[in-house]
């Protein structure tokens, strides 16, 4: 019996599609968190009082808390379809 080795098995289309949706996924999501990390520098910068440095610093740890579970919640998604369009031995 012959083997082929899933190494030289050639992606289809839709296995291309979904490899590149979760790698534009994953570098999607961390261009948004070094973006809004920025954004949140400059903020607590330029606060003046303690209180504004306060919120902004709590503001920041909640959203930054929703992009990573965004962020797994998608990777888990799109990882299982990766995993399920490999390729059969």
């Amino acid at each position: 019996m012959e083997e082929r080795s899933q190494k030289n098995t050639p992606r289809s289309f839709i296995k291309k599609c979904i490899l590149w949706a979760f790698i534009g996924f994953n570098v999607f999501m961390l261009i948004w968190m070094i973006i809004e990390l920025g954004g949140a520098t400059k903020q607590i910068a330029e606060a003046t009082t303690t209180a504004e440095k306060v919120g902004i610093s709590i503001g920041t740890r909640l959203g930054t808390s929703i992009m990573i579970s965004i962020w797994v919640a998608g990777d888990v998604i799109l990882g299982l379809f990766l995993f399920l369009s490999k390729a059969k031995k």
